[in-house]
């Protein structure tokens, strides 16, 4: 079954990450976390008091574009989608991508962690410059315009084609200025020049899902469990009654409107502090990663493959770029 993220664009910059500030030491640590980490893996990667987000690389991250690759990736994309537009009439410039740096791909997977972050912003986003913001306003697209884009608007999942081969082969698209546009438009057939040009090409989705499975066994692991019980008897010693260390702001009915409000910022401090004094960061991240290892090992044969594929992407993706200059 092909994933919906699949449709029309490449791996959203922001799959979900864990943004890991600097675990400082602190001071007066129990003996319960001395024995948390001597419960985890032999051969783990935590460091308590070491672990900085530049640091912070998993397993599965071998099997995924850089933030450097991906920026590539993006860019050629939106070439390809810019050509297809011309080639049914329309001017088109595709919207510039955000390029992530490497150190916040993780962004968050352990929840908040960074505690400078946590006392200006809470757990509300960070402003942005106001050079992020280019204040230019998009005319209104006709329909014409919109179907050549994204395709006809009764399209389903079951209509789109799953290879750049594949499209070719249907040619079904709707005729627009006397040319037929590609089933599901431009975006559609940009994604698949790049992501899936011929059948049997691993879902760009199958990595970050195997990422998801290993949080989620790391979750209900039981040594994960017994960290997070660590990390709530510590925030009740802070006068808050809270049970989820990724989102303490639905324990206490924080809502978005008030993320960085001065509440939901004494919360955040709390959160950051006692998550640095039970070693949380450091003790699901080798959790995380010994499941991420044994998912490689049960996975080998699909990731090499999707491995391969992505080195064959960038270069296309460079190739792309450079035709395009």
């Amino acid at each position: 079954m092909r994933s919906r993220r699949q449709l029309n664009s490449p791996l959203v910059a922001a799959m979900v990450a864990g943004l890991v500030a600097a675990l400082a030491a602190c001071s007066g640590k129990s003996n319960a976390t001395e024995e948390a980490r001597e419960e985890v893996v032999e051969g783990s990667t935590s460091r308590p008091g070491a672990l900085a987000v530049q640091d912070l690389r998993f397993p599965l991250d071998d099997y995924e574009p850089t933030a450097q690759e991906q920026q590539t990736l993006d860019e050629a994309q939106g070439v390809l989608l810019k050509e297809c537009m011309a080639r049914l009439g329309f001017h088109y410039t595709p919207p510039k991508p955000s390029p992530v740096a490497d150190d916040k791909k993780h962004s968050r997977v352990f929840g908040l962690l960074d505690l400078n972050v946590a006392s200006k912003y809470g757990y509300g986003p960070q402003k942005e410059s106001e050079e992020n913001s280019s204040g230019e306003v998009r005319p209104a697209r006709t329909e014409a315009e919109r179907t050549a884009l994204v395709g006809a608007p009764d399209l389903s999942l079951g209509d789109l084609p799953a290879s750049q081969e594949e499209a070719e082969r249907k040619r079904g698209g709707p005729m627009i200025n006397g040319r037929a546009a590609p089933v599901g438009g431009c975006t559609r057939e940009s994604f698949l020049k790049l992501y899936a040009p011929r059948p049997g090409t691993v879902d760009i989705m199958f990595t970050f899902s195997l990422k998801r499975e290993a949080e989620s066994r790391s979750v209900s692991d039981g040594r994960g469990v017994k960290v997070d019980g660590r990390w709530s008897a510590c925030m009740k010693d802070a006068g808050f009654s809270v049970r989820n260390p990724r989102n303490p702001m639905k324990d206490l009915g924080i809502s978005q409107e008030d993320s960085s409000g001065p509440e939901a910022v004494r919360v955040a401090v709390a959160d950051v502090k006692c998550k640095e004094r039970v070693d949380f960061a450091g003790i699901h991240y080798s959790i995380q990663s010994e499941y991420q290892r044994a998912l490689i090992r049960d996975n080998r044969k699909t990731l090499e493959s999707a491995g391969r594929q992505l080195r064959d992407r960038i270069e296309l993706a460079a190739t792309v770029l450079k035709k395009g200059q």
